[in-house]
């Protein structure tokens, strides 16, 4: 079995809340070491996320890492959020700065993912903060330079881990490993794995992303005409992902869910 995290995002309504909770029982006997939640552009699923972690909380074997954004919120809101989460028994947090909003009309207090780090920080209360990495650049960065001085700034502030973006060509990982290493950058950076649930909305995904789509990739779920041949592409396709990953010595992997479990079930079961 490999060590692995789940990450899950907040329903919309009361039949994409049942899913997600049959998602969660389904995948949570595979023992992940966390799950966590995503939050809402503009903390637009900010009442959402909150409910979904509380719900999690309980259920003491399984830690939670909430996702916090902070662009559009005040330093008092995110204190407060953070405070909370405390509470809660919460010590983990992914912290983002979440996409810009349409308007200007919301609060700037905090701008960067590293001001959102200096914040958690004051409390003292969290043991592991989780950061975003991108192997194929941001897509608003200039540089994948400029790109890895700002995880570095992120470690120096206090970043714990990192988890990547999603991608699928896995020299991406391997150099952008290596990129890190050579400016210090010790913190574990953990793959970002995205199971094809749907192929279509997957190459989208990747579009917003700047995530390369091998055209391998393409050209075959392109010659696919059912929905079996499909599932069974993903899943070899998931497979030979980790497989990969794993003979290079990666260790830990971090699954975006989208809330479905099929592909990541089957991918469990195959190394037990």
């Amino acid at each position: 079995m490999i060590d692995f995290s789940i990450e899950f995002f907040p329903p919309s309504s009361p039949v994409m809340e049942k899913n997600l909770w049959l998602t969660y029982e389904t995948l949570k006997k595979y023992n992940p070491s966390f799950i966590s939640v995503t939050y809402g552009a503009d903390g637009s699923t900010r009442d959402r996320t909150h409910d979904i972690v509380k719900k999690l909380t309980k259920e003491k074997k399984i830690l939670v890492a909430p996702h916090l954004t902070c662009i559009g919120s005040s330093k008092l809101e995110i204190s407060i959020i953070l405070s909370d989460y405390a509470k809660l028994g919460i010590e983990s947090v992914v912290a983002l700065r979440g996409d810009k909003p349409k308007e200007n009309n919301s609060p700037m207090d905090l701008k960067f993912a590293t001001d959102l780090i200096e914040e958690i920080k004051k409390l003292q209360n969290y043991k592991n903060i989780f950061v975003a990495a991108y192997p194929e650049t941001h897509p608003e960065s200039k540089s994948i330079k400029e790109d890895i001085a700002v995880l570095k700034l992120k470690e120096d502030l206090g970043a714990t881990h990192a988890i990547t973006q999603f991608f699928f060509d896995n020299n991406f990982y391997y150099e952008y490993l290596n990129l890190c290493a050579q400016q210090n950058i010790s913190i574990p950076i953990i793959p970002g794995i995205l199971p094809i649930n749907n192929f279509e909305k997957v190459c989208s995904f990747a579009q917003k992303c700047n995530t390369v789509i091998p055209k391998s990739m393409i050209e075959a779920f392109n010659n696919l005409s059912s929905n079996e041949d499909t599932l069974k592409l993903s899943l070899n396709l998931l497979v030979g992902q980790v497989e990969g990953l794993k003979q290079y010595g990666v260790t830990n992997f971090h699954f975006y869910s989208l809330n479905q479990s099929t592909l990541l079930e089957s991918l469990f079961k195959s190394f037990e």
